[in-house]
């Protein structure tokens, strides 16, 4: 099911930025260009997430914060802050806030809106599907996530899917042609020069120290094995 955003920033200009780079990668967007639309919008969505950033218009985001709880809103929030001042002012609020604080990447930040929702799912039982668990990391098929020390990981589509080629099989020794037709789908044509450089980039991402690999090892001569 596509996830609801609801945006709420004061911002026109930003508003627009942050509503096309979010919603490219799939999501409902909704959007409010000021703190009572944002309110009134989160009462009649029910988003999954409420991105805030109210600086420049009254009431401001830790004054949203406080009504949002007030009228038992439970989406979480993620806060784009200027100071950690914000952050403090919102300690004592009982609601699920995240923050962020600028400058930030729009990497950065969708990162942190896919952390968010993946625990919304968890705390509505969506994590009791299917889990591939080895070690520190955990590989969520059904929502093409992987975790490690239970904070996802920005992998590509194609190290997604060698990972989860791997986790299928744990300690079974695959040849880069292998991997290859596997993976890539297609036959062994000459160059198996992708198969390493997408491990090189996969090892960077989940192992400790990338050049010491104990996720996923060589075996010289045969190809890579999976120990989790």
């Amino acid at each position: 099911m596509q996830k609801k955003l609801l945006i709420v920033e004061d911002n026109s200009r930003v508003l627009e930025i942050l509503a096309f780079a979010v919603g490219r990668e799939g999501y409902h967007i909704i959007r409010a260009s000021d703190g009572k639309t944002g309110l009134r919008l989160a009462q009649e969505q029910a988003p999954d997430l409420i991105v805030l950033d109210l600086t420049q218009t009254e009431p401001n985001s830790v004054d949203i914060c406080r009504s949002l709880h007030e009228a038992k809103i439970e989406s979480p929030i993620l806060l784009l802050i200027a100071s950690e001042h914000q952050e403090e002012e919102l300690s004592d609020i009982g609601l699920r806030i995240d923050s962020i604080q600028k400058p930030f990447s729009m990497k950065e930040l969708l990162m942190r809106i896919k952390v968010g929702l993946w625990d919304t799912d968890i705390s509505r039982g969506a994590g009791e599907e299917e889990c591939l668990t080895f070690g520190r990391i955990a590989i969520y098929p059904g929502q093409a996530l992987v975790t490690k020390d239970a904070s996802p990981l920005d992998l590509t589509q194609r190290e997604y899917e060698l990972l989860l080629f791997f986790a299928k099989e744990p300690g079974k020794v695959f040849s880069r042609e292998e991997l290859l037709t596997g993976v890539w789908d297609y036959s062994y044509l000459g160059d198996t020069r992708n198969v390493d450089v997408t491990i090189r980039r996969l090892r960077e991402k989940i192992e400790d120290i990338p050049s010491s690999p104990s996720i996923i090892a060589t075996r010289r001569g045969h190809g890579y094995i999976f120990t989790g």
